[in-house]
């Protein structure tokens, strides 16, 4: 995949003969997010997100018994402002923060997330 991001402008990803991806590979790396846990639903860490400008998107990714892990979506020169101000907040209200790290997109977290997420239409970004 490395290859491709070096040589290439334009990402087409076909899945069973599909079109499931088509898009500039400079519009897919502007997504990055910060993987969190914590011990707090959705609704709560969306109230705690609405003063953040640079939080374009907060997703589930998985709730275990009194664990929860969102992905919170940001533009990549904001990630390094938002993690320890979010952690800040996190730690103001007293809730429990299990994980908190950043990941950058890149063209195999990409595909690994069509194939995982089995898009059957088109996707244009």
């Amino acid at each position: 995949m490395q290859e491709v991001e070096a040589i290439c402008d334009r990402v087409i990803i076909l899945r069973q003969g599909k079109l499931a991806l088509d898009s500039m590979l400079v519009n897919l790396k502007q997504d990055n997010y910060i993987n969190i846990t914590l011990d707090q639903p959705l609704d709560k860490l969306e109230s705690l997100c609405k003063d953040f400008k640079d939080i374009t998107k907060i997703e589930v990714s998985k709730q275990e018994g009194k664990y929860y892990s969102y992905k919170i979506y940001t533009p990549h020169n904001s990630i390094e402002e938002i993690i320890p101000n979010l952690a800040r907040q996190i730690c103001t209200k007293q809730w429990k923060l299990y994980n908190m790290n950043s990941e950058q997109q890149t063209l195999e977290t990409i595909f690994n997330e069509v194939n995982k997420n089995h898009l059957g239409d088109s996707r244009h970004v």
